[in-house]
């Protein structure tokens, strides 16, 4: 009865969001209020009710402001800096076809998130005469990197859940992204040759191969001795400089109209390099405002958190190119209360299930089950929710606390553990039906299921890249 009671929020969210057209948000309320008999039974007899329940919402309402903050900040950032669409055809080489979908498109969604960067690559790909199917997929292949979406916040949220070190969390999930990097290229490489184009992605294939270890080799590095939240910004942004300067792709009246567009990212990863590498400015920026409501929980330095600084050169820009500030609230607002209602309750939902031990009781059956062998089940569980929640926010959510208690089951590392939760999770969200519904939707309404039989062996890569990194843990444990 405990242990149907413990996975019964992990049912009603699995049935509810795969197997109806349900929004998320109701699914999300739904598993909420499924979790609440165990929290209600795992209660001492002289303990009140209506207090444990207000504060764990609050203090999960807490912990959901720190990713809540940079989504509707990034959100707003992308709708003020966002350029007019442009209608001409304008040509892309191989070089930069593999630029965009290799490095802007995951280079975009760590500066905003939740899909933005398909929007991106999607937009360029179809000015250049790009199929829409063939686009399609380009798009959803550059969602390499959702680990550090929107400054890292579904990774903050599970080395939250998880109780470890935000940056010992993203250090291990660099550690884990970059042989995925590699897997996913024979995929990307497919559909370059299916281009008119074929034989120069072909020629320069080598050389690729080189740049992706170059900037998985920067993001491992910037993960483990600078800040998680501008690590792909970091690694990213000076390879795709490089690789500008080096190649000089496009010509100059695109290098001018990429700069244009580039501006107010280049603004911005100067500010927050500013604020974090040079400490006196970072303490003093500190020390102006922090907040801190409950003992255990995070803390919130509103003028060091990426999203003042998102708000702060999105408002630039606006005055800068003299456009209204309402259409752009109005935007913001519209895209993002579901991601913000989605994110709320399933965080609140992981509170529940770690206070009423649920999680503990999932990982003792799973640990009875399958002995040290468990682990094994952490990236498909992973990927599980990343694909049925549409964010790594939510995936880190529902399914950190299980990961967790499993870690001290099998005797692994918990950073290890938690990796392979954040790193499957976050891979999958690439192919969830919210993304690929928008990828179909900006490239003129294609047919979802055939993106979905297209598309349904991206999934190859970090199913079994990290099930064989679990298995070989287990085996040197």
């Amino acid at each position: 009865m405990d242990l149907l009671l413990a996975v019964l929020p992990l049912l009603v969210a699995t049935a509810l969001l795969g197997g109806t057209r349900l929004p998320s948000w109701l699914a999300g309320l739904a598993a909420l209020i499924s979790a609440l008999p165990a929290l209600l039974l795992s209660l001492p007899s002289n303990q009140t009710v209506v207090p444990v329940l207000v504060e764990e919402t609050l203090q999960g309402s807490w912990l959901a402001w720190q990713a809540i903050s940079v989504m509707l900040a990034g959100l707003f950032f992308h709708a003020a800096t966002r350029l007019a669409t442009v209608r001409q055809q304008v040509e892309l080489d191989a070089r930069s076809l593999f630029t965009l979908v290799i490095f802007i498109g995951p280079f975009v969604e760590s500066a905003v998130g939740f899909g933005v960067g398909i929007v991106v690559v999607v937009g360029r790909l179809l000015t250049a005469g790009v199929p829409p199917l063939t686009a399609a997929l380009l798009s959803l292949l550059s969602q390499t990197l959702v680990p550090w979406g929107a400054f890292a916040v579904g990774t903050l949220i599970g080395a939250e859940v998880a109780n470890l070190p935000f940056r010992e969390l993203a250090w291990a999930s660099a550690l884990l992204s970059v042989p995925l990097l590699l897997a996913w290229l024979p995929f990307y490489y497919r559909l370059a040759g299916s281009l008119p184009d074929a034989d120069s992605h072909r020629r320069i294939r080598v050389s690729e191969i080189g740049w992706v270890l170059v900037a998985g080799g920067a993001l491992v590095l910037v993960n483990r001795f600078s800040d998680p939240e501008i690590a792909v910004i970091l690694s990213l942004g000076a390879v795709i400089l490089a690789r500008r300067l080096i190649h000089a792709e496009g010509g100059t009246g695109e290098l001018r109209q990429d700069l244009t567009r580039a501006a107010p990212y280049v603004a911005l990863c100067a500010l927050l390099l500013v604020t974090r590498l040079i400490e006196p400015i970072g303490i003093a920026l500190g020390n102006m405002a922090t907040l801190q409501p409950f003992t255990e929980g995070p803390t919130f330095s509103p003028f060091l958190h990426p999203s003042f600084w998102l708000l702060a050169v999105g408002t630039g820009a606006l005055i800068a190119r003299r456009r209204a500030l309402m259409p752009v609230l109005k935007e913001t607002f519209s895209s993002g209360w579901q991601p913000v209602l989605v994110t709320l309750l399933f965080v609140i939902l992981a509170r529940f299930m770690i206070t009423s031990q649920s999680a503990e009781h999932i990982a003792l059956s799973l640990t009875a089950l399958l002995g040290a062998q468990a682990v094994l089940t952490t990236p498909a569980l992973a990927a599980a929710a990343g694909f049925l929640t549409g964010s790594n926010t939510a995936s880190n959510a529902l399914m950190m606390p299980v990961q967790s208690q499993l870690t001290a089951s099998v005797a692994l590392a918990p950073a290890l553990v938690a990796g392979l939760q954040n790193v499957a999770g976050s891979a999958m969200t690439g192919l969830s039906p919210a993304r690929v519904v928008l990828a179909c939707t900006l490239t003129g309404g294609i047919d979802v299921r055939a993106v979905y039989q297209r598309a349904s062996l991206f999934v190859l890569p970090p199913l079994l890249v990290l099930t064989a990194v679990a298995f070989c843990a287990t085996l040197l444990a």
